[in-house]
């Protein structure tokens, strides 16, 4: 286990003296890049049957007892990247909408961060 991960942030100042501002900067958006990149996998190979095992943590539905319009999006977007488009019109219709958005936005922020990293 590196020492980033028990001391965050002494770690990060050390690096960010050894090895100057600018390549500090590259090297945390090569990180970011790498976290965008990852993303749609850890989604596509997340477990439905585990995430719907899970207690609720809408406020609405925990308060009132009724589901609000946003009630199932997350199990609906991870059914989408997984390519089940009828279990996430199922889960939550709304995902019509919302998955085109979020493609667009993680598309547009890749290029956003990838054009940072090029020299």
């Amino acid at each position: 286990m590196g020492w980033g991960i028990i001391f965050p942030i002494p770690c990060l100042k050390f690096l960010y003296m050894k090895i100057g501002r600018s390549a500090f900067i590259k090297s945390k958006n090569v990180a970011i890049l790498f976290a965008h990149i990852a993303l749609p996998f850890v989604l596509y190979f997340t477990p439905l049957e585990w995430l719907n095992k899970q207690n609720t943590i809408c406020l609405i539905k925990n308060i009132f007892g009724v589901e609000c319009p946003g009630c199932g999006i997350t199990r609906a977007i991870i059914s989408a990247i997984q390519l089940d488009i009828i279990k996430a019109i199922d889960y939550n219709k709304i995902v019509i909408l919302i998955l085109p958005i979020l493609i667009y936005t993680w598309f547009k922020n890749i290029i956003i961060i990838y054009n940072k990293t090029s020299p």
